[in-house]
Order: structure tokens, then C-alpha cells, then sequence
């Protein structure tokens, strides 16, 4: 499965697994993306503001990320 940075580049939406999906609801199925923006279920944002949100989630189970360069 191609990642996000990657699907930006080919405008087309990205299929979430159940096993993710199902902690978020129905709405976070696909990772929607439009132009330069992406949403993982609600609002569009950039990258790095996308980035940030998910940094919030594992911060709050107790781990850290560390982003490859884009």
C-alpha cells in the first residue's frame, strides 16, 4: 500500500484497514485526497498539520514518531 505523501502526488483516495478504521468510525474508512490536502475522516489539512494530529495520538499512548524527509 503506497502512503499518503505518496497518494498526494497520485490524487487518488487511500483505503483505510478495518483494523484502524474501526477505532476512528465509518467516516475514517478512506484517507481522502483533495489537491495538496488530505483528510483522515473529517477536516482537510496539510501534511504537516496531519502530522501533528497523529503525534497527538501516539504522544497520548505513550510512544513518539520520527518522520522520514519528504
Amino acid at each position: 500500500m503506497k502512503k499518503l505523501k505518496e497518494q498526494l502526488k497520485l490524487q487518488k483516495d487511500i483505503e483505510v484497514p478495518y483494523h484502524v478504521w474501526r477505532f476512528l468510525g465509518t467516516n475514517s474508512k478512506f484517507i481522502l485526497v483533495r489537491g495538496d490536502e488530505a483528510s483522515l475522516g473529517e477536516d482537510f489539512g496539510k501534511i504537516e498539520e496531519l502530522r501533528k494530529a497523529v503525534e497527538f495520538y501516539v504522544d497520548q499512548l505513550g510512544g513518539k514518531i520520527k518522520w522520514e524527509n519528504t
